[in-house]
Order: C-alpha cells, then structure tokens, then sequence
C-alpha cells in the first residue's frame, strides 16, 4: 500500500499536486487526467527523482527517507527516456542487473521479443526514440521491485512490441508487483485495471 500524507508538490510559487492524505492499495492502475495535471511529477516524486513536502510511505517506511529501500522496491520507466549517450545497451543493462540484482537471461529474453537484441551492443547515441523506450522498458522490469510506475509506456511501440509489454506486466503483476501506468493510449488487459485521476490538483479513485 502507498499512502499520502499531507503530500505537495510546487514548482516556484504554483502548487502541481496537494494530497492531503490517501491510501492505494496493492493493484493494477491506470491513472488518467488532462496534459499538465501531474502525472508525470507524480510518478516522479514516488519514484525519487522530485523533492517534495510531506510524505509517501510503502510498508510503513517513508520513501524519501529510506533511498536505498525506495531504489529497489519502486522502479520508473519516463515518458521520454534520456540515457548516456557514451554507453550500450548492454553496459547499462548490466549496470541494472547488478544494481538491482536482476536477472540478465530475463532481460535478454525481453530485449530479443522486442527486437532490440542485436542493437545492445551499439552506443546509445545511435538509438532511435523507438529503440530508446524499448531500453527503458527492459530496464524498468529488471529486479523485484513491489511497484512499477510507467508513463506512457507505449508510445513509439509497435503493435508486436505494445503487446509484448502487456504480456509482460500481466505476468509481473500475477507476481504481487503492482502497477500505476499512465497512456493515452487504449490498452487491453486480462487484469482488471482500476482509474485514479487528478482533479483539483489531487488524486482520486475513479
């Protein structure tokens, strides 16, 4: 369960999100609301990568004073993935296997049912956008996090590969890993998927 108290999050003097307090259980969701709402600062700041005031806690513990606990029990793939350029696909694989005690066979599995296999050993500098959200998306399954956090997943995808990914977080899912995803995107899954929204600058069940 992740739960919310007293959570805001502003840029300058303008609030993005104010989540007094709420609790989302273990699940499947899809978190849908307008461009510019918040989803992605708020995938963002559960995930570590934004500061915020207040608190989200998974199993009693406060993500933001627990690091090392957040890094393994919340992974986050971005909209629009942005690796170093220097790197393959494969050394930053690697770096995600040993950081997050991963399975390579797994994430070379993956990486072949996307057709990205035969391009990890080129420099990420030469990816198209198509090939950098697959990386992203093999990076994101690796490890045994309790939540993963995809923002619009399925862009630049193409069919073969869209389904791909489902299959891939209805099996992870039938692991007790939960899932908030966010796509404009219809999508089709076994899962029974449960909405939240923002409204009013907060988040909801639908």
């Amino acid at each position: 369960m992740l739960v919310f108290n007293s959570f805001l999050k502003k840029y300058g003097s303008s609030t993005i999100l104010d989540i007094p307090a709420f609790s989302l259980d273990d699940g499947m969701y899809w978190l849908k609301a307008e461009n510019g709402a918040g989803k992605s600062t708020l995938l963002q700041s559960i995930s570590g990568i934004l500061p915020f005031q207040g608190s989200v806690c998974l199993e009693n513990i406060d993500l933001q004073k627990k690091k090392i606990f957040q890094r393994k029990a919340i992974n986050y793939a971005e909209a629009e993935p942005n690796f170093p350029k220097f790197l393959t696909g494969k050394e930053l694989i690697d770096f995600f296997i040993q950081t997050k005690k991963g399975n390579l066979g797994e994430s070379l599995e993956l990486a072949k049912a996307l057709q990205l296999e035969k391009n990890l050993s080129q420099e990420i500098a030469t990816y198209s956008s198509g090939m950098l959200k697959k990386l992203s998306l093999i990076l994101v399954f690796i490890g045994n996090p309790k939540w993963i956090l995809l923002d619009e997943p399925l862009i630049t995808l193409d069919v073969e590969a869209v389904q791909t990914i489902i299959n891939k977080i209805e099996e992870l899912y039938s692991k007790n890993i939960s899932f908030i995803i966010t796509s404009h995107q219809p999508f089709h899954m076994d899962t029974t998927i449960q909405t939240l929204t923002i409204e009013n600058k907060t988040l909801q069940l639908v």
